[in-house]
């Protein structure tokens, strides 16, 4: 099973804030890119966390 995760990137103020609405994961940075690459790592360690936990499946199978 696929799941489309979706980036979205908003200017605020002194940087950008970045978040998946998918999973509800947030990051930042002082440019789009840095925004968007922190937000990256941010969704890795989310999934990580949620696969050492066994709880990979409920998680995704709530979101369907």
């Amino acid at each position: 099973m696929y799941i489309q995760l979706t980036l979205l990137i908003d200017k605020e103020e002194g940087g950008y804030a970045a978040r998946c609405k998918e999973l509800g994961t947030t990051s930042c940075g002082d440019s789009v890119e840095e925004a968007a690459d922190n937000l990256r790592d941010a969704i890795v360690l989310h999934l990580n966390t949620l696969e050492e936990l066994g709880e990979r499946e409920a998680f995704f199978r709530e979101l369907l």
